[in-house]
């Protein structure tokens, strides 16, 4: 992905840290294990949480 891609919000970094706050105590992305975050539950249940919130974003 080309930097000139990516469209960037202060208030979408606040709704991503914000959801984040709310996620369980045992939430954990393991990035660092080379895991593919689409299959991941915990990055579904993030992802599910910040769309419902702002309708312009759509997971392709």
């Amino acid at each position: 992905m080309k930097r000139g891609d990516i469209k960037y919000n202060d208030s979408d970094m606040v709704s991503i840290l914000s959801n984040l706050a709310f996620m369980p105590g045992d939430f954990n992305l393991n990035i660092d294990g080379g895991e593919n975050l689409e299959e991941n539950g915990n990055y579904k249940k993030l992802i599910h949480q910040i769309c419902s919130e702002k309708n312009i974003l759509k997971v392709t």
